[in-house]
């Protein structure tokens, strides 16, 4: 240690100083000041260097968007009508119309999985599906009203809830199935269907006009 502290020492102190052999307390003092100022001044840029730098924090993630949100669709139902809706009442989403880049065909009830489903009107049940497709486990019922052909269909019915079979009569009101979410489904409801003479009709516009 003795023969580093010379060699700084020697290293910093003016060459005619060592030639005369004699370093006194004040140029010794001045020194280690100095190397002191040269050591403070390079600490201070460090830490500015280092300060220079900033943490970003990365963005908060976004809330997730429900794909529909269930909205509350007035109706009227008549218990002694000869059409009805296939709930005494239920929220409604995603109504008849363009939806997602395609045409949704029906209008969804939210009643709550596992409601009753009723025929919306009396006729024969033309055919029952279970499981396959988007439509999941369905059912059609076909109707003469007012001498129209009318089909109405009933999509996403729970596991093993359907309750009739192909060919059978159905009364108005008459129990098909539970809500599900079988197929191509976002949450459990009820995507109804009707059709009039062959041609999707709006299932929303034509059961307030004949179930009122």
């Amino acid at each position: 240690m003795a023969g580093v502290g010379a060699l700084v020492v020697s290293t910093s102190l003016p060459a005619s100083a060592l030639e005369s052999g004699m370093v006194d307390d004040a140029t010794l003092s001045a020194v280690v000041q100095k190397q002191s100022v040269i050591l403070q001044a390079t600490t201070a840029e460090t830490a500015v260097s280092r300060d220079g730098y900033t943490v970003a924090k990365p963005p908060p993630p976004k809330p997730k968007v429900p794909r529909a949100s269930p909205i509350t669709g007035s109706y009227t139902s008549n218990s002694n009508g000869a059409v009805q809706w296939p709930f005494p009442s239920s929220p409604i989403a995603s109504f008849y119309g363009p939806r997602g880049g395609g045409f949704h065909n029906g209008i969804d009830f939210f009643p709550g999985g596992g409601t009753p489903i009723g025929s919306i009107a009396a006729g024969v049940v033309t055919h029952v599906g279970t499981g396959a497709g988007g439509w999941g486990n369905y059912v059609t019922v076909e109707h003469n009203i007012q001498g129209q052909v009318v089909r109405s269909l009933y999509a996403h019915m729970r596991e093993g809830s359907i309750g009739v079979a192909t060919g059978q009569q159905v009364s108005v009101g008459q129990f098909l199935g539970t809500v599900g979410a079988t197929g191509r489904a976002y949450g459990e409801h009820l995507h109804l269907e009707i059709k009039v003479n062959g041609a999707n009709v709006d299932p929303y516009a034509w059961l307030q006009a004949n179930a009122g």
